[in-house]
C-alpha cells in the first residue's frame, strides 16, 4: 500500500495532496491525515504528536520529509519521476530545506480549522 499522512489542516499540505490527486492517474497512492484514525493505528506516536513531517508508508517503510515527497513523486511516475533526480543531494541538505519550509508552512499557506474533507469522487482514496 502507498499511503501518504499528511497535516490534515496544513494549508500546504492540502495543496501538495491536490496536486498528487490530479497527478496520480493510475491511482496508486491513497491518502490520510495524521490526525485521523488510520495514523493512530500505523505510525509511531512522534509522527502524529509533533505533525512537522509527511509520512509516506510504502510497502512496510515509512519514509519522512525529502525522503517521502521524493518517493512519492516517483511512485506515481511520468514525469513527476524526474523530481526523484533530487536524492543525489545529500539528504541532510534536503532535509534542512524539508524543515525550513515546514516551520514556515502555516506563515506562508495558512491553516484551516478542520481536516481536508475528501469530495464524494476522491473518498475511496481516503482512509479515515
Amino acid at each position: 500500500m502507498n499511503l501518504i499522512f499528511f497535516d490534515g489542516v496544513c494549508g500546504l499540505c492540502n495543496r501538495f495532496v491536490n496536486l498528487l490527486i490530479d497527478a496520480d492517474k493510475n491511482h496508486v497512492l491513497k491518502f490520510t491525515p495524521l490526525q485521523g484514525k488510520a495514523a493512530a493505528e500505523l505510525l509511531p506516536k512522534e509522527f502524529i504528536d509533533e505533525l512537522k513531517t509527511i509520512v509516506y508508508f510504502q510497502n512496510h517503510e515509512i519514509f519522512t520529509e525529502s525522503d517521502a515527497v521524493l518517493e512519492i513523486l516517483k511512485s506515481i511516475g511520468g514525469i513527476w519521476a524526474i523530481f526523484y533526480i533530487f536524492k543525489w543531494i545529500p539528504k541532510f541538505i534536503r532535509d534542512y530545506i524539508y524543515q525550513w519550509t515546514s516551520l514556515n508552512r502555516v506563515h506562508w499557506f495558512g491553516r484551516f480549522d478542520h481536516c481536508r474533507m475528501p469530495t464524494e469522487k476522491e473518498r475511496a482514496r481516503f482512509l479515515d
